[in-house]
Parts: C-alpha cells; sequence; structure tokens
C-alpha cells in the first residue's frame, strides 16, 4: 500500500474535526464569554440607568432657588426639600440619601451621624468633583423585611450637581438592586447553562460521528490489509504453474525433435509465459513499492539501447493504430549504435518507458506521431510527446493509482507504476498537457556516470 495512499484512507473526516473543535470551543468559550463580557456589560448598562434615574431625581428634588448656586446648609431650611427627600426614599425604597456641598461636605443624610462629615471616598475626588458620576455595585449584610439578618445587592451611586463647568454640589442614594440582579443572574445563568447543554450536545454528536468513523476507518484497513495478502499470495501461487509451463517449453525445445513451425509456436509459447512472470515479479516489485520495502539496486544500464527496445517491440501496436514513433536524443536523429550509460535497473527503466510509450499510442489517432527525447546533461531527461491532451477529468489525478479515462480496458495503473518506478530509482516525473502543446511526460533520473 503506498504511504500516500495510507495516509489519505487514515485521515479523518476535515468537516468532522471542524465540528469536534468548533463544539469544544464553543462549550468553552461561549460561557467564559458570557461571565467575562456579557454579563459584566449588561451591570455596566444596569448601573448606568440607575445613576441616569438618579440625576433625573437629584435635579427634581433640588429647590429651584438652589439649582444655580452651590449647595450650602441653607437648602435644608426649604421644607420642600426635605419633604421631597422623604418622600423618594420612601416610596423608592433607598437604603441612604446624601447631599454633598461643592467642598463634599455632607450638607444631608438619613444617617444623621454623616451630617456635617467630609467624604472619604476616592471616588468622590477623582469622578465627582470633576463633574462625572460614579456607581458602585457592592454586596453587603442587610436587613429584609421580615428583620433577618441577609446578603444583599446594593448599588451606590453619586450623581453631581452641575451648571454648565461649575460644581454645585452631589448626589448620592444607595439603594437594594438585589431584585434586579437576581433577575439578572437568574437569566445570565439560563443562557449559561443552556449554551453549555447545547454545545455538550454537539460535542456528543460529534463524538459519536467521530467514533463511527474511526470504526469505518478501521475495518477499511483491515479490508485494505486483507486485500494486499490476498493479492500477495494470488501473485506468488500464480508463478507457480507458469514456471511449470516454462520448463516444460524448454523440455520440449531441448528434447525433441521439432520441425520449424513447431519450434516458432514454442518460442511464441515461451515468450508469451515469460512475459506473464515478468508482469507478476514486477506486480510483486510494485507491491514492494508502495508498501517500502522495495531495495533498489543499481546498475550501468544503457538507456539508449533500453529506449530502441521499447520502440521495437511497440511497433506492432503503433503500426495497427496507424501511429509514427519517432526517437532522438537531445532533438536529434538517435543512431543505433549511440550508448547513454546511467546508474538504473534496467528491468525498472524498461517497464518505465514502455507503460509511458503504450499510453502515448493507445492516446493517440491515426496519422500522429509519439516523440521521445533523451538528454543527459546534468540529468538524464525523458521527454514522451503526444499530441492528444489529457482529459480534464484525470489532470489533477493522472499519476494516482486506477486513475483512467476514455479507455475501455484501461486500468490507471499504467502511470501510476511509472511514477513509482521512477521514484524508485531516485527520479521525478511530471505532466504538462494543453490543447495546443499536446502532452509531455518528463522523467529525470539521476546520472553520475559520463555517458558515451
Amino acid at each position: 500500500m503506498n504511504k500516500n495512499q495510507f495516509s489519505t484512507n487514515t485521515r479523518y473526516s476535515r468537516p468532522l474535526i471542524g465540528l469536534l473543535v468548533l463544539a469544544f470551543i464553543t462549550a468553552v468559550g461561549l460561557p467564559l464569554i458570557n461571565v467575562k463580557i456579557i454579563y459584566p456589560a449588561y451591570s455596566k448598562i444596569f448601573i448606568s440607568s440607575i445613576m441616569e434615574e438618579t440625576g433625573r431625581l437629584a435635579k427634581y428634588v433640588i429647590p429651584p432657588a438652589a439649582k444655580h448656586s452651590k449647595l450650602t446648609h441653607t437648602v435644608l431650611e426649604n421644607t420642600g426639600f426635605t419633604a421631597a427627600i422623604f418622600r423618594m426614599e420612601n416610596e423608592l425604597g433607598l437604603l441612604k440619601i446624601k447631599v454633598y456641598s461643592a467642598t463634599g461636605l455632607v450638607l444631608y443624610s438619613t444617617d444623621f451621624n454623616e451630617i456635617g462629615t467630609r467624604s472619604k471616598e476616592t471616588t468622590f475626588f477623582e469622578r465627582t468633583l470633576k463633574g462625572l458620576p460614579s456607581g458602585e455595585l457592592k454586596r453587603e449584610e442587610g436587613i429584609d423585611a421580615h428583620g433577618a439578618t441577609k446578603e444583599i445587592d446594593i448599588l451606590e451611586t453619586c450623581v453631581p450637581i452641575m451648571r454648565g463647568d461649575s460644581f454645585l454640589g452631589a448626589f448620592e442614594l444607595v439603594s437594594d438592586v438585589s431584585a434586579h440582579m437576581q433577575k439578572l443572574n437568574r437569566v445570565n445563568a439560563l443562557a449559561t447553562y443552556g449554551t453549555i447543554l447545547a454545545c455538550c450536545s454537539l460535542f456528543v454528536v460529534g463524538s459519536i460521528l467521530f467514533r463511527l468513523e474511526s470504526s469505518r476507518i478501521r475495518e477499511r484497513k483491515h479490508a485494505e490489509t486483507l486485500k494486499a495478502d490476498v493479492e500477495q499470495i494470488t501473485r506468488h501461487d500464480i508463478k507457480s504453474p507458469l514456471i511449470g509451463a516454462l520448463n516444460g517449453i524448454e523440455y520440449l525445445r531441448n528434447y525433441t525433435t521439432l520441425d520449424e513451425d513447431q519450434k516458432i509456436m514454442l518460442n511464441d509459447m515461451r515468450t508469451s509465459v515469460s512475459t506473464g512472470l515478468d508482469l507478476i515479479n514486477r506486480s510483486l516489485d510494485i507491491y514492494k513499492m508502495e508498501t517500502g520495502m522495495y531495495r533498489y539496486e543499481p546498475q550501468d544500464v544503457d538507456i539508449l539501447a533500453i529506449a530502441h527496445r521499447v520502440i521495437v517491440d511497440l511497433s506492432g501496436l503503433a503500426g495497427m493504430k496507424g501511429v509514427t514513433i519517432v526517437a532522438t536524443r537531445s532533438e536529434k536523429s538517435l543512431a543505433l549504435d549511440e550508448s547513454m550509460i546511467i546508474p538504473a535497473d534496467e528491468s525498472l527503466c524498461y517497464s518505465l518507458l514502455a507503460n509511458l510509450m503504450k499510453n502515448g499510442i493507445e492516446a493517440s489517432a491515426l496519422g500522429q506521431h509519439i516523440s521521445m527525447d533523451i538528454r543527459d546533461s546534468p540529468t538524464v531527461t525523458i521527454a514522451i510527446h503526444n499530441p492528444t491532451i489529457v482529459p480534464v477529468a484525470v489532470q489533477d489525478t493522472f499519476f494516482d493509482k486506477y486513475a483512467t479515462a476514455d479507455k475501455v480496458t484501461g486500468t490507471g495503473l499504467g502511470t501510476y507504476s511509472a511514477k513509482l518506478m521512477t521514484e524508485a530509482m531516485g527520479g521525478v516525473i511530471s505532466l504538462e498537457t494543453s490543447e495546443e502543446a499536446g502532452t509531455t511526460i518528463t522523467v529525470i533520473l539521476p546520472s553520475n556516470t559520463a555517458s558515451e
């Protein structure tokens, strides 16, 4: 099995992995976003709305005569002011009301002990004296309607009273917002738990699909391994009767009297059986290349002589198709006495060139010609060209296993095995095809022996 094919077959579905990752990130991220961003944002909006309401109430309570001058003790002498504060405190359920002068002195407070004191709050001096409203949400112990002590949420808001850029004074309102915070916390909890539940459900579904995918991949790997073992055993078993037939042919040739017709027939039979054995041996080599077990042992071979052999052996097929084969060396006519010695495997080179040339012949039409050009500087480059474009449907998978088009008897193994054999010899193979230029398959093999 090809390593690339193995990695492709064992790769989990990207959408499935993406679904699991998305479910995990969502299950973790959304609750954090809700707690760290959304909930604080709602709280901030809530505090801001309270501060705005406090500012409107403060302006409503201040006597008209004091709205354009700094707040002083004289404001307390106004009975309407004290009545308004008392009514606001009771009707709104406020815990405390304070009125500050322009200097930070407490002019009025529901806690009479604080009257005449000055604010010690840092925010008062940092924000209120500069005309900026402030609010702070706290959790403190308080007493409920039944007189029981419990923790309550209180909101302290301090709103400055301004006339233009002049600071006239400030109002501070302390209110019990426990009921509002409970509602907000309830909504936040429902949103958080709902999000977690939805994301966990998504994660569970993704996990189930992932397990099913894993099981399917294991079964496929097992089937592929079984298939490879069966193919290997079949190849081995088929060789035995072919070897027996070949031995029988050799016996008849050597120990019986034959006429010329019988000798020709036996030679044809011997050639057919030998070709069958070569194909089986080559398929075993391809299997070893796929599984990484092939042992490449290069020897000095004459690549030009191999090219001549291939052209001669395929001349019958070319003649039947009405196709002409042209062999050149660096685009010059190739002479029979020329040689080019390279380190390679003779059998692999023959099968490689035969496969590519055979494909080119089968793809060509009557009257067309196929060229094979061989160059030897600085590496050995073999370019096989035919004038027909490779179908678009298989251009991207041209060298993949079982990739074929427009060939009734095609198996899609020719170019695949050519790629394996090229790479086994340390070379590279590539395809260029277009409507205008036709198809060129280029094989580049290493060369460290000088050519003659």
